[in-house]
């Protein structure tokens, strides 16, 4: 008897191909998921890595943001602060916003200098500090050579703009609620403008 060997047509050896490469499929496509998994727990590591830098820098600028708040708006501890002190929180705010600036958005950065301008009047001379771009005589708070549970000391004036130069509480108050929502939001924690 003759034994007839068996023909290969294109649907057997297409049946073998599939064969063979269904695992060899399988394997890549495991690899390539095992790559952006590892992608998307690398980038979930970086941002929680970001987000506590960030909150770290909060607990360093949140004070001092809102002592200059309180000092310009006469709330708060603003007697408790002197002049020298504002002008040393502004020095000590700018140094870590300028370490730290590529760490938050543009748009942040811009409502720090909003408020910055606001309560400080830079560029006053070479060697000169910032002034603080409030009144001496303050509507909410009187007279702050008189109302300072500090004695008051006569150079501290040399520390004020002229009164033309000074900026409104209510422009104070508007460009610090600004800044701190969007720094809440820098963290993840606050809500985008609009919800």
């Amino acid at each position: 008897m003759i034994q007839v060997q068996p023909q290969w047509n294109s649907l057997e050896v297409t049946k073998l191909l599939v064969e063979a490469l269904t695992p060899i499929g399988l394997v890549f496509l495991g690899i390539w998921v095992n790559r952006i998994a590892k992608r998307v727990e690398a980038a979930q590591w970086a941002n929680q890595k970001l987000i506590e830098k960030r909150i770290a820098i909060y607990d360093k600028l949140a004070p001092l943001v809102n002592d200059l708040y309180c000092y310009f708006m006469c709330v708060g501890n603003w007697k408790d602060l002197t002049p020298k002190q504002m002008v040393e929180a502004k020095r000590a705010l700018d140094k870590k916003v300028y370490i730290y600036e590529s760490l938050f958005s543009h748009e942040f950065k811009d409502l720090y200098n909003k408020f910055i301008h606001l309560c400080f009047m830079t560029y006053t001379g070479q060697g000169h500090d910032a002034k603080l771009r409030t009144l001496l005589d303050h509507p909410k708070g009187g007279d702050r050579t008189k109302s300072s549970s500090t004695a008051w000391q006569a150079e501290w004036n040399t520390f004020f703009s002229a009164k033309e130069d000074s900026s409104s509480p209510e422009d104070v108050d508007t460009a610090y609620k600004t800044l701190m929502s969007r720094f809440s939001e820098e963290l993840g924690v606050g809500l985008e403008r609009g919800e």
